[in-house]
C-alpha cells in the first residue's frame, strides 16, 4: 500500500498530486513528474491497473504550477477517477434515531427499542453500521433521548442531539450533516435507524459502488428497482442538504441533483422499515419498552 496518503495530497518520492486553491474540482496543481506518476503508483500499489483513459494527450503538458485546461483537464479528471478507485474514499454514516414514532400507538412502546435477536433495533443498526468500511458512524437521536442512547452505550458513536426532531426528518438530516465527522467525509451514508433487514453486506456493496464511481455520484438501495434506503450523498450536496425543511428526505436534492444514481439492488431490505407494533412482530421483532 501508499504511506503518506492523504485526503486531498498525494505523495509518493517526489511526485505531488493536489488540488488548486479553488472551488472548482477539475482545476489541479500538477509537477514535472506527473507523465510518470501511473507507473509509479503500479510499483508502490502491486494492484493498480487504471482505467486505461490516462494516456496523456498530445498538446497538454505539465509544467509545475500550471493550471491544465482541455485537453489536460479531461486526462486529468481521468487521472483522479483512477486514484479514486485505488484508494478508499471516506465515508461517514449517519443514524437517524431522532423520530417520534407517533405510528407505535398509545403505550409508550418505541419501535427503536423493540429487540431482535434480543437486541434493542437501534443497537442491532448501528452494530450494521460500525461493521462497515466506513470511517465514522454518527447517530442523531432527538425522540427519548437518553433512552435510545442508553441502548447503544459502549459502542463506538457520535452523537448529535437533534431538539427540533418534531419539525420533521429534515431536521434530522442537517443535524448530522452539520456535524465534524460528515462535514469531513466524502460520501455520507443515510441510514434509517428502524430498517432490521439492512446488513453490513448490503453497506458495503453501496460504499463500495460509490468509490467506483469516483464518488461523484448518488448510490441508493433498491428492491426490484424500486428506489428505498440507505443512499450515499456526495460531498457536492452537503449545501443542498443543508437548506431542507420540513418532513421531506432528500429524494428531491437527488432528483435535481444533476449527478448519476447508480441503484444497488439489496432485496426487500432496501424497503422493509417497521413503523408499527405489527410490522415489528410481522420482522420478527418483540416490543419491549
Amino acid at each position: 500500500m501508499l504511506t503518506g496518503l492523504r485526503d486531498q495530497n498525494l505523495r509518493f518520492g517526489f511526485i505531488s498530486f493536489q488540488p488548486a486553491a479553488s472551488d472548482d474540482p477539475d482545476r489541479w496543481l500538477v509537477n514535472d513528474n506527473l507523465t510518470h506518476i501511473l507507473d509509479r503508483l503500479v510499483s508502490a500499489s502491486g494492484s493498480y491497473h487504471g482505467t486505461g483513459k490516462s494516456k496523456r494527450p498530445s498538446g497538454c503538458s505539465a509544467q509545475r504550477g500550471m493550471q491544465p485546461r482541455s485537453p489536460c483537464r479531461f486526462w486529468l479528471m481521468s487521472l483522479r477517477q483512477d486514484w479514486w478507485l485505488m484508494r478508499k474514499a471516506s465515508i461517514a454514516i449517519v443514524i437517524l434515531a431522532a423520530g417520534k414514532a407517533s405510528r407505535m400507538g398509545e403505550g409508550g412502546k418505541h419501535k427503536l427499542l423493540a429487540e431482535f435477536d434480543g437486541v434493542p433495533l437501534v443497537r442491532r443498526s448501528a452494530l450494521t453500521a460500525l461493521g462497515a468500511d466506513a470511517a465514522s458512524v454518527i447517530v442523531v437521536t432527538g425522540h427519548r433521548k437518553s433512552e435510545i442512547e442508553a441502548a447503544l452505550d459502549g459502542l463506538a458513536l457520535t452523537f448529535v442531539d437533534n431538539p427540533d426532531y418534531a419539525s420533521g426528518m429534515a431536521s434530522s438530516l442537517i443535524a448530522g450533516f452539520s456535524s465534524r465527522d460528515a462535514d469531513s467525509a466524502e460520501g455520507i451514508l443515510v441510514m434509517l435507524a428502524d430498517m432490521p433487514g439492512i446488513s453490513t453486506t448490503h453497506l458495503d456493496a453501496l460504499i463500495s459502488a460509490f468509490r467506483n464511481a469516483g464518488g461523484e455520484a448518488v448510490v441508493r438501495a433498491v428492491s426490484q428497482g424500486k428506489p428505498g434506503n440507505p443512499v450515499i450523498l456526495p460531498h457536492s450536496l452537503n449545501q443542498a442538504v443543508l437548506r431542507l425543511e420540513g418532513d421531506v428526505g432528500a429524494r428531491d436534492i437527488i432528483a435535481t441533483s444533476g449527478l448519476p444514481v447508480l441503484d444497488v439492488d439489496v432485496g426487500d431490505a432496501a424497503l422493509l422499515d417497521v413503523d408499527t407494533p405489527d410490522e415489528v412482530l410481522a420482522a420478527g421483532g418483540a416490543m419491549k419498552n
